[in-house]
């Protein structure tokens, strides 16, 4: 269950970015900073989730370890990077 509410989470920061990038890109230069950030981050998050493999699967004991330790403080911090690209007013 670890893992599918990791997969579940990167999956609805992916998500909420996606939104966020289709309402702004427009506003913005395709090259800003700020939106190339973003998809990075999306790029990275994407990663993982692919990496985590089937949601099936039960997260072993040090898997549960590094996805509550690192994993998920890793993707929180990845959503308020997006948040804070989206929140500045340039």
């Amino acid at each position: 269950m670890v893992r599918a509410a990791a997969i579940d989470k990167i999956e609805q920061v992916l998500s909420d970015s996606y939104a966020l990038l289709a309402e702004h890109t427009p506003r913005r230069p395709a090259d800003s900073p700020d939106l190339a950030h973003v998809r990075r981050i999306r790029a990275a998050l994407s990663v993982l989730a692919e990496d985590l493999g089937p949601r099936g699967l039960a997260a072993r004991p040090d898997q549960r370890d590094w996805i509550d330790s690192e994993l998920l403080p890793t993707v929180l911090s990845a959503e308020v990077e997006i948040g804070r690209a989206f929140a500045d007013p340039r």
